[in-house]
């Protein structure tokens, strides 16, 4: 038991308890959701706030928002940002660029 209160991996529970759920096991991911929680994973407790919320257990998701908060859950920290990718340079239009168009069209004749 002393091995695994050096070894554990609340970061590990909480992916592993977003798969659960995704994978219809919502039992087995609150579980392993509380178990991240009480290993100070503020983004867990966050989503047991979230789930609770959403299934109309006011109490229980007000608990778990403040304790979120108090493991220092924040937004900027804690949730992915979106990605800004750089556009490509346009192509230059070719004149293959037309005949390619009408050779994907269902229809032979043009729209």
């Amino acid at each position: 038991m002393a091995a695994f209160d050096l070894d554990y991996d609340a970061t590990g529970a909480c992916a592993f308890a977003c798969l659960l759920y995704i994978l219809g096991r919502r039992d087995s991911a609150l579980y392993w959701w509380r178990f991240a929680a009480g290993a100070e994973n503020a983004l867990a407790a966050h989503v047991l706030a979230l789930y609770h919320a959403a299934n109309g257990t006011g109490p229980e998701a007000r608990v778990w928002c403040a304790h979120s908060r108090l493991l220092g859950f924040t937004a900027d920290q804690h949730l992915p940002h979106p990605l800004r990718l750089a556009r490509a340079a346009p192509q230059a239009a070719t004149s293959q660029a037309p005949r390619q168009r009408r050779a994907m069209r269902p229809w032979p004749h043009s729209f």
